[in-house]
């Protein structure tokens, strides 16, 4: 079967990446989009991913688990609860 690219548009995970250093959050953005997958936004906090994942419902929060602040990639496990 061949996919179009309408199928490939709605394939694609909507991702929100959490990553306090610019660099690394670059490289893992563009390896997600080579990949076709969408980066909605890039957070450098916890804080600002928790704001982010309850406004734009991401299907994927990829996070590092040693973010500098008082939320870590560690707390926010279940982000509802901080709605």
């Amino acid at each position: 079967m061949r996919r179009t690219a309408t199928d490939e548009r709605e394939s694609m995970a909507k991702i929100l990446v959490v990553e306090d250093e610019s660099v690394v959050a670059w490289h893992i953005q563009e390896a997600l989009q080579k990949l076709g997958h969408e980066v909605i936004a890039i957070a450098q906090t916890g804080k600002d991913a928790i704001k982010l994942a309850i406004a734009a419902q991401p299907a994927l929060v990829l996070m590092d688990i040693q973010l500098h602040g008082s939320i870590d990639g560690w707390q926010p496990q279940n982000i509802s609860t901080f709605s």
